[in-house]
């Protein structure tokens, strides 16, 4: 059974992760596409349109060590996976705490500079399951270089939210990519394709050489087109590495007038207000079923024009508001016994005051209590890299909290029976 120690340094320690964007980096991906391409031509097969304006994203280039507090990351998955249309939401939005909190290995007391490595366990599963695991944590980074390094700490689907026929796009091919990611009032906006794996590094180059076939440029008429990503994080038993490039734009579309299609790669958006409105209304849906309040995530989703279908009525979890040394957040509470004789209670929500704006769709009022709730994490004690994580001892049971920049908060308690 693992001691209190073991489950304090498994999520509050901070371990380092090297992020790459380097001209090397490119140049193999370009080399990869022209493999494909010749293997392709061989076999008879079309090339598919891609983005080959590749380079670099000069915040990470040619490479950097940044840290993660796993707390952090399961906190940033765990909102960023949960769906905007509840269903089950509950169970699903704290599935990625629970499964996730022992993926990374435990670093010795006093180890300098630990790197994030998964643990014996994760390495072991089934291939299945590795494959999902892989591409959750790929999720989680994802979230937390948006968030922290690039201020769009908020995302919507993008296969939810081009449901939303006033964009009027849509595609002739099954791939999109994964989220659009977003800072208050729409700024620093990014599209983004996630990529993890468990394999190798030229597996991960093989990930971002097919992201860029799948990634898309949200296009608009009257507003700059927002930058594309594709992140692929690759982990293993030494270390964990994040793989990152900027597929950008070619050509200005702005002097178009009409909403369309401009090819298999890029849409137009002549609404941008609309488009606003619902990636913003999706996002408020998404942090709400995180925090439980799944009527009024509901209510979000139907102020939107992405259709809702009939689900079976369930009773929503009970919030409730908690205080302590973060500030005032409401949530729900999700009790969980394990077979080693630990229990695990989840605390998940969002801070009180946005809980309201978002209720009440006060949007001044959301962008200022968003300022102010970022200002806090700024100056807090704990606040590595943008990632404040606590942990204390009460009675014998472990509290660690964390909370991020869109106003999310994690309480994970873990007692011995």
């Amino acid at each position: 059974m693992p001691t209190l120690d073991e489950w304090e340094q498994a999520l509050a320690t901070p371990r380092y992760v090297t992020v790459e964007s380097s001209p090397a980096l490119v140049q193999q991906i370009r080399d990869a596409h022209a493999w494909m391409d010749a293997d392709r031509t061989r076999r008879g097969k079309v090339i598919p349109l891609r983005k080959d304006n590749l380079v670099e994203v000069p915040t990470f280039s040619p490479t950097r060590t940044i840290e993660v507090i796993p707390a952090a990351l399961l906190l940033r998955l765990g909102v960023v996976t949960t769906p905007v249309i509840p269903n089950l939401a509950e169970l699903s939005a704290t599935w990625a705490q629970i499964r996730y909190i022992w993926a990374f290995e435990i670093p010795p007391l006093g180890q300098i500079n630990p790197k994030l490595r998964l643990s014996n366990e994760a390495v072991g599963i089934d291939f299945h399951q590795k494959a999902v695991l892989s591409d959750e944590i790929g999720v989680g980074m994802a979230a937390i270089l948006l968030g922290t390094y690039f201020d769009a700490p908020e995302a919507v689907d993008v296969s939810i939210a081009m449901k939303d026929p006033n964009w009027r796009i849509g595609r002739q091919n099954n791939s999109s990519p994964d989220y659009i990611f977003f800072g208050p009032n729409q700024t620093n906006l990014h599209v983004v394709e996630c990529k993890g794996t468990q394999s190798s590094r030229s597996v991960s180059i093989d990930q971002l050489r097919r992201g860029t076939e799948q990634v898309k440029s949200l296009r608009f008429a009257n507003r700059p087109s927002p930058p594309s990503l594709v992140v692929a994080t690759c982990l293993s038993r030494r270390d964990t590495k994040v793989l990152l490039i900027d597929p950008p734009d070619e050509g200005d579309p702005a002097s178009r007038r009409e909403p369309e299609r401009l090819s298999d790669r890029e849409w137009m958006i002549f609404d941008s207000e609309e488009f606003a409105r619902s990636t913003r209304l999706l996002s408020q849906a998404k942090s709400l079923a995180f925090a439980g309040a799944l009527r009024e995530a509901s209510d979000k989703v139907e102020q939107t024009r992405v259709p809702v279908p009939k689900r079976r009525r369930t009773t929503p979890p009970q919030t409730e508001i908690v205080e302590n040394e973060f500030g005032r957040f409401r949530g729900a509470l999700q009790p969980v016994g394990l077979m080693d004789r630990m229990d695990i209670s989840i605390f998940q929500g969002i801070d009180e005051s946005m809980y309201g704006a978002m209720v009440q769709d006060d949007v001044p009022q959301i962008a200022e209590q968003t300022l102010a709730f970022r200002q806090r994490i700024t100056g807090h004690a704990g606040a590595t890299a943008g990632q404040p994580v606590s942990s204390r001892r009460d009675h014998g049971i472990l509290i660690v909290r964390t909370m991020a920049r869109d106003g999310s908060f994690l309480e994970v308690r873990v007692s011995p029976r």
